[in-house]
């Protein structure tokens, strides 16, 4: 820098002038000397080219000491509060110098060794820039905040970095040995379990106070539960010391609140039968009813209608979902009926409810009883008739006694007295003849069965009668029912008594017919026929008989051997002629096949003489 001096100025005269200077950098902080000299500008030749030009020779030289002006920023007080690993801070700073004039820029980092002290691997966690100024001997109070674990708390520096802002030495701080962390609030239910707390952490030392409702003391988490019987919320506030053994502790805060339980204020009613009433829950958000009438569960009123006693459950559910069952009693009083009977003669008047009654009939009254509720009384007045029928069904065949006579046949019958009422009575009874059930027999021939000695038979009268009696009993499967089997060694007539619903009666006959044992060579074949169309002996055949023999097949040849009829079957009869035209008169040989029930054939042999 020159300065130039007027021309004029008498020899060894002083000079003064002053300098100011502003800014401030890293060789700024320390106090500082300009150097000053005075020269005087003299012309010369410049020995290197020849030329005119000028120096300049000193005339006399000093120095000026200058003090620098700083500001001078600490770091004197670190708090924080965390909330949802979120950290919100209260950081105090002190000026002992002058004013800053540029922004201070505050930084903040994990003291990650430990150390106390700004290092290489310290992490930066958040930065705040303040744009006001701290003037001499002031402090101000910065705050803000930026997330980070609570387990990192302790960890925490803050710093004034003098490469980012203008002041001369470094400032750092740590945070407080007491550092406040105030968890989420909880809410729980009446008697539910709840975890309260926070990851435990290797070597630290917790510490949970009041000690009540809580399963431990000593962790870094705990159980709570509790009971509420109240109808509010009840809050049980918490703090648990966390020490890391270096004299940093962390004291965190949590409430939580315990629901009440939930439940109605409708208290148990009695009402009259028939009486509509409306029930209602409160202290919820969701309801399901369930009890009698109910028509929709869902709506926390209900209107009902009642004749009986009932009982009701709501199940009340809040909006966390904490849920109460209460029951509410309905005592229904009975509606109190009282029914009573007069009988008196027809022409006989009394007094009822006030009035001179003759008419039979019913006559009823609603009058309230001693608890509020409706009662009827009920009077029937009845007539002693003067005239009284019945009637008496009689069974044919069967006979009634009525008045000390005896009736076999319909006919009405009448008898005038004085009943106990004093009242003249005629009573006339009406007797109807009731037919016979009608019953048959479902016999294979009439009301005939057949069946071979010892074998069992099926025997079947008409069904769906009230009684049965067979008789006699003899080789019957059952004597009570309309189709027993009978088993017989020889044949035997049995009755059965029909019984129908009015007591009326019929008797079936039936005829079982035992057919000796299969034996084909007791059936009878002619020797001899004569086809003449006289309607004697026309037809050559086994004779008819009664068994169980069954004839299967008959062939007829001629005395060449040749077939000339052959037939199948119960019908299988030879009429004496040969592809239509009369066979000659002449002996014929026979061959008959016959089957007996158990399934083994018999061939039946012999000739026979057709005679012309």
């Amino acid at each position: 820098m020159k300065l130039k001096i007027n021309a004029g100025i008498a020899a060894n005269s002083l000079i003064s002038f002053g300098i100011e200077t502003t800014g401030y950098g890293s060789a700024g902080c320390g106090d500082q000397v300009v150097q000053v000299a005075a020269v005087q500008r003299q012309n010369a030749t410049c020995a290197a080219t020849g030329e005119l030009c000028y120096v300049l020779a000193a005339t006399g030289s000093g120095s000026i000491h200058i003090v620098s002006e700083h500001p001078e920023l600490s770091l004197q007080n670190l708090d924080i509060t965390t909330s949802a690993n979120t950290v919100s801070y209260d950081l105090t700073i002190g000026n002992a110098g002058i004013t800053n004039t540029t922004p201070i820029q505050v930084d903040f980092y994990l003291d990650n060794d430990g150390d106390g002290m700004l290092s290489t691997g310290d992490v930066s966690v958040g930065t705040q820039i303040y744009t006001g100024v701290i003037n001499m001997n002031e402090t101000l109070v910065l705050s803000g905040s930026f997330p980070l674990a609570t387990d990192q708390l302790c960890n925490l520096l803050a710093v004034i970095d003098e490469d980012n802002n203008c002041v001369c030495t470094t400032e750092m701080i740590g945070v407080n040995v007491s550092i406040n962390v105030t968890l989420a609030d909880e809410a729980v239910c009446s008697g539910e379990e709840i975890e309260l707390g926070i990851p435990a952490v290797a070597g630290h030392i917790y510490q949970w106070n009041p000690p009540v409702n809580i399963s431990t003391t000593n962790n870094s988490t705990t159980i709570f539960q509790a009971s509420n019987t109240t109808d509010s919320a009840l809050v049980f506030n918490f703090t648990m010391i966390d020490s890391d053994g270096n004299n940093c502790e962390t004291m965190y805060s949590q409430a939580v609140a315990v629901l009440p339980v939930l439940g109605n204020t409708q208290q148990d009613l009695e009402i009259c039968a028939g009486e509509t009433i409306t029930i209602a829950a409160t202290l919820g958000e969701a309801y399901t009813w369930d009890g009698p009438n109910i028509s929709n569960p869902n709506q926390p009123t209900q209107t009902v209608t009642l004749f009986e006693n009932a009982s009701y459950t709501v199940t009340i559910t809040s909006g966390t979902a904490c849920e109460g069952i209460d029951e509410i009693n309905i005592n229904v009083l009975p509606f109190e009926t009282d029914f009573s009977m007069i009988e008196k003669c027809p022409e006989e008047a009394i007094e009822i409810m006030g009035q001179m009654i003759t008419e039979e009939g019913m006559y009823c009254d609603t009058i309230p009883n001693v608890m509020g509720c409706d009662s009827l009384i009920c009077l029937e007045i009845i007539n002693h008739p003067s005239l009284s029928e019945s009637t008496y069904s009689l069974c044919e065949g069967d006979s009634v006694e009525i008045n000390g006579a005896t009736y076999f046949s319909a006919t009405t019958v009448c008898n005038t007295s004085v009943s106990s009422f004093g009242c003249d009575s005629t009573h006339c009874v009406t007797i109807e003849m009731l037919e016979a059930p009608f019953a048959e027999v479902i016999g294979e021939v009439g009301n005939e069965f057949f069946t071979p000695n010892g074998v069992e038979v099926q025997l079947q009268v008409t069904d769906g009668f009230a009684a049965y009696e067979w008789s006699p009993m003899e080789g019957l499967s059952c004597t009570d029912c309309p189709n027993p089997t009978a088993t017989l060694d020889e044949s035997l007539e049995y009755k059965v008594t029909v019984t129908d619903d009015l007591g009326c009666t019929t008797q079936l006959l039936l005829l079982v017919t035992v057919f000796p044992p299969c034996d084909a060579q007791r059936l009878k074949i002619p020797n001899v026929f004569t086809p003449d169309g006289d309607g004697v002996n026309d037809v050559f055949g086994v004779v008819p008989y009664e068994g169980v023999e069954r004839v299967l097949l008959v062939n007829i040849f001629n005395r060449w051997g040749e077939k000339i009829y052959q037939a199948t079957g119960e019908d299988a009869y030879w009429d004496g002629t040969v592809n239509g035209k009369l066979a000659t008169a002449d002996v014929y040989v026979y061959v008959i096949r016959i089957l007996c029930g158990d399934g083994e054939v018999e061939i039946l042999y012999g000739d026979v003489t057709l005679i012309r």
